[in-house]
């Protein structure tokens, strides 16, 4: 099979002819009482004088607005991969959207290369050629053209352009028998062109986008020698061409050790009033980077890219967005302080033509935005737990699909070279929910913490907990942190020596919990005794009552008194809770109501002024201990939401800040489009991963994230590249 090598970025196949009146197809075969595009009589071939020219793709962030510039913010592909082609084929349509002829090949080789393109900066190699199409009798003439490059299944592209914008795929390349070769699938650059008439400036309000590029009944030749004569002319027609795929590279610097703290408990000593007295040592992680992937990537990527509108639940509508309305959702000006959100809707003021993102170019040929399936989803998960009950277009990953490499998911840390994913875009109602951290597509960087304990190196795969923050006793730490706590060994002592347990922790922190006064002395403080570390039997039977444990769905949906509200937790959030009512029988907990007696959720009888059920009691001790976030073996992860152009508009008032407002975030600002190229380099890691608590579970980044002092920068390569981040973590 022959190879043929094209360009890095967008392709440009250009249609063009001068013609006289006897190269167009005749008035006797046409039906004279037809209006518009006539209704064919007979069988008839067309020729069409194509010219097809390979352009760049943008490289970098290009100026403060986030707009490329031809010259300056475009590359070539890589030679013998991101340009290889395989096969080629035109798709045209009537001026209604339906199909007209078959399928037709395109022959693109040496044979046809095009040297004149010296005038165009965004244009790495063109090809020239005719196109035969025919049509049927019963069908009108050719009026549009869709070109495919590499289609992943050519024989479903033959669809109406209805039809056709919402097919999507789950591969955004193929290769051949097996080979390493990648052939990216390309379609039809989509954007929004200039108003009828025009000479400089967008579409008006009710432009809509061009999807298939229309044909002059001109550029139809009824001979073949037609055609060819007319290869010369500049009267030219381009179809702009674009992958499918994205592409982004990564690379991160070494981690700095993380210096925090443990308070250990003194239980050893000889007076009982002395035992709860701590000691606090140095607690030193190391982060060691074992993988890195896209999280919350699109399952699929449509055929055509789509500016399709979106219904309020969230679905797919048949219309596409007309300019107006999609720029008043990607600059939108007013920001609603009481909703904490920017005004989105249609017609909504936009940014000052100085301080909006230019996301549409018709001089380019292409548009920066666009709706990737991910873009209509109806719910987004806040915790992982969520995945179960809700239907997402996008792929959150766990640990063990990192480790195993399950599906060709994710790549070694020491992996720096660009990989490819599939476009990913959300827009407001993603940006508008409770967790838009997890809905737009982030890179994870995935690892092991191994820790030190004052001066003693802990072994590999050691687990532990943080929990709230405290001093730590280090000049070069000026910030509290957070404490770091261990599994137990046998009852309530430390798995590590010389650490603490998280489960003492919880007992030295909880104050709700009694037991009946026994001593002579206990009973002149009061008819209870509250439990303490500082008594032994009190340590024996809170060890026997309570654990450290994940939140039951019963407390998550009791914790607000309401049973349709469900606490969202991340899924190593851990907390202390009694593990029956027969366990904790002699335990009483105070709650309003007085020192309540705790029983089973089923009990028989139940007295309110005086029992609780086992549900109400840990909800009331989670809420007076709070959470501790557990990392299993040490395992812990980075996400780093992805950058798209729309960050670098001049009006992003927060552009240089740390840590991204998520209330203040515009449609753009984050995405991965197709056929643009980002680079995410970590040039600093500070700050401390977020636990992994389950190796099973997907990552979905907590709506409150760590403050990971980011900064960003972008550089864009050549494909429509976006902005380069670096980032410290």
């Amino acid at each position: 099979m022959k190879i043929k090598s094209l360009f890095a970025g967008l392709l440009s196949l250009a249609m063009f002819a001068s013609c006289s009146d006897d190269d167009v197809v005749a008035e006797a075969i046409q039906n004279p009482d037809s209006n518009g595009n006539p209704i064919l009589e007979a069988d008839q071939t067309f020729y069409v004088s194509m010219k097809i020219a390979g352009d760049g793709t943008e490289s970098r962030a290009a100026g403060d607005n986030g707009t490329p510039s031809p010259g300056t913010d475009f590359e070539d592909g890589t030679p013998n991969s991101e340009n290889q082609i395989n096969n080629a084929y035109f798709v045209f349509y009537d001026e209604d959207g339906n199909v007209v002829g078959d399928i037709v090949p395109v022959e693109l080789d040496d044979s046809h290369l095009n040297e004149d393109i010296n005038d165009d900066l965004t244009i790495e190699r063109s090809y020239k050629s005719v196109v035969p199409v025919s049509v049927k009798k019963g069908e009108k003439k050719p009026a549009q053209v869709i070109c495919y490059i590499n289609p992943i299944s050519p024989a479903t592209l033959q669809n109406p352009l209805n039809v056709i914008q919402t097919i999507s795929r789950t591969a955004t390349w193929s290769t051949i028998g097996g080979g390493a070769t990648k052939y990216f699938a390309m379609s039809n650059s989509v954007y929004y062109p200039r108003s009828a008439g025009a000479t400089t400036g967008l579409a008006p309000n009710d432009g809509l986008p061009q999807v298939a590029v229309p044909i002059p009944e001109t550029y139809l030749y009824t001979t073949e020698k037609a055609a060819e004569d007319a290869l010369g002319s500049n009267n030219t027609l381009n179809i702009y061409v674009e992958r499918y795929a994205t592409k982004l590279a990564f690379n991160a610097v070494d981690p700095t050790n993380y210096v925090t703290a443990t308070r250990v408990y003194d239980l050893t000593a000889e007076n009982p009033a002395a035992t709860s007295s701590t000691t606090t040592k140095l607690v030193t992680l190391q982060f060691v980077p074992q993988y890195w992937a896209v999280n919350a990537e699109s399952n699929s990527s449509y055929v055509i890219k789509s500016f399709r509108q979106e219904s309020e639940l969230g679905g797919i509508l048949a219309d596409n967005y007309t300019f107006g309305q999609l720029n008043a959702r990607v600059n939108p000006a007013t920001y609603v302080e009481g909703n904490n959100s920017w005004d989105y809707s249609d017609g909504a003021n936009v940014l000052s033509a100085g301080n909006r993102w230019a996301w549409n170019n018709p001089d380019l040929h292409r548009s920066f935005w666009g709706m990737s399936p991910a873009y209509f989803t109806q719910e987004y998960p806040e915790v992982s737990s969520d995945l179960k009950d809700i239907t997402v277009n996008q792929k959150y990953i766990s640990y063990n699909e990192l480790a195993t490499n399950g599906n060709n998911i994710g790549f070694a840390a020491t992996e720096t070279a660009p990989q490819y994913f599939r476009e990913t875009t959300v827009g407001y109602r993603a940006l508008n929910s409770k967790n838009p951290n997890a809905a737009v597509a982030s890179v994870i960087y995935v690892g092991q913490y191994n820790l030190n304990l004052d001066g003693t190196t802990l072994p590999e795969g050691t687990s532990f907990y943080t929990y709230l923050s405290g001093n730590v006793p280090s000049p070069e730490v000026t910030e509290d942190r957070p404490y770091i706590y261990f599994n137990t060994s046998n009852g309530v002592k430390s798995a590590i020596d010389g650490g603490e347990s998280m489960l003492l922790r919880f007992f030295a922190q909880t104050t709700i919990l009694y037991r009946k006064s026994q001593t002579d002395e206990e009973k002149d403080a009061g008819e209870y005794t509250r439990l303490t570390i500082a008594n032994p039997t009190d340590i024996d039977m809170m060890v026997n009552a309570l654990t450290v444990s994940e939140i039951s769905d019963k407390v998550k949906q009791n914790y607000d008194g309401n049973t349709t509200t469900v606490l969202k937790l991340q899924n190593n959030a851990r907390t202390l809770q009694f593990t029956s009512a027969e366990d904790a029988d002699g335990i009483y907990i105070v709650t309003s109501g007085g020192y309540m007696e705790i029983v089973p959720d089923n009990a028989a009888t139940f007295d309110e002024n005086t029992q609780i059920h086992l549900t109400d009691a840990n909800v009331t001790l989670m809420r007076q201990v709070g959470l501790s976030y557990y990392y299993t073996t040490g395992h812990a992860y980075y996400s780093i939401p992805v950058k798209h152009f729309g960050w670098y508009r001049q009006g992003n008032e927060q552009k240089n800040a740390a840590k991204i407002d998520w209330n203040r975030v515009r449609v753009g600002d984050f995405g991965m489009v197709r056929n643009h190229s980002y680079q995410v380099n970590v040039t600093e890691i500070v700050g401390l991963a977020s636990g992994i608590g389950d190796d099973d579970n997907p990552i979905v980044p907590p709506a409150n994230t760590e403050d990971y002092f980011m900064a960003y920068s972008v550089n864009i390569l050549k494909w429509a590249v976006v902005p380069t981040q670096n980032v410290k973590l």
